[in-house]
C-alpha cells in the first residue's frame, strides 16, 4: 500500500480510527488507574477500589455511592457533569437533595429530558428520589450533577471531592475520578 493510498484510507475511515484510539486510551487509563479490576473490595468511606471513584457509604442504613466520575473538561469550560450509581439497599426510600464541592462555586441537580423529541435540561429543585432496594443511576442523558463555576478544569489523573446531601442518610463524602473526553467524528 503506497503512502498516498494509506492517507486516503485513513481519511475515509477516520471516524473508526478515532473511535478505536479513544477506546484504546480509555482502556489504558482504566488499567493505569486500576479501574478495570472491578469489585468494591469491601471498602467504604473513601476507598478507591470499586471503580472510577470507589465505594462510599452513608451514615444511614443502605446508601452507597459507587463509581463516581466526571468527564475531563474542555479547555476554558467552567461547567462539568458528575455521574455515579446510588445503591439503596435499605428498607426506606431516600432523596438526594443537594451537593457541594470545593472545586465549584455550586453543584446543581439536573435532569436531561426529551419533550416532543427535543432535548432539554431542567433543574431538579425537590431532589432525586432514591427508591428502597434499588439502584439509581446518575448518567449521561438522565439525572446528573452539574458543577458550575469550576475553579480549575477537571483533569486526567486527578481526583475531586464532593459532598452529597441526602434527606435521611445525611452527608456522604465522595471522590470523583476523571474519565477522558471522547471524540466521535
Amino acid at each position: 500500500m503506497s503512502a498516498l493510498s494509506l492517507r486516503v484510507w485513513k481519511m475515509k475511515n477516520r471516524h473508526w480510527l478515532f473511535a478505536f484510539c479513544g477506546a484504546l486510551a480509555l482502556v489504558a487509563a482504566s488499567l493505569q488507574q486500576g479501574l478495570a479490576v472491578g469489585g468494591n473490595g469491601g471498602s467504604g468511606g473513601g476507598g478507591r477500589s470499586g471503580g472510577s471513584g470507589g465505594v462510599f457509604d452513608g451514615l444511614g442504613p443502605g446508601i452507597r455511592i459507587v463509581d463516581a466520575w466526571v468527564r475531563e473538561s474542555p479547555l476554558g469550560s467552567r461547567l462539568g457533569g458528575g455521574y455515579m450509581r446510588i445503591v439503596n439497599s435499605g428498607p426506606e426510600a431516600d432523596r438526594l437533595i443537594g451537593a457541594e464541592s470545593p472545586i465549584a462555586d455550586k453543584v446543581v441537580l439536573k435532569e436531561m429530558t426529551f419533550i416532543n423529541g427535543e432535548p432539554g435540561i431542567r433543574t431538579v429543585p425537590k431532589g432525586i428520589e432514591i427508591p428502597a432496594n434499588a439502584v439509581t443511576y446518575l448518567r449521561v442523558e438522565s439525572y446528573y450533577l452539574q458543577f458550575e463555576g469550576l475553579k480549575e478544569p477537571f483533569a486526567i489523573d486527578r481526583w475531586y471531592a464532593a459532598t452529597l446531601n441526602f434527606e435521611k442518610a445525611g452527608p456522604i463524602e465522595v471522590t470523583f475520578g476523571v474519565w477522558p473526553r471522547m471524540y466521535w467524528w
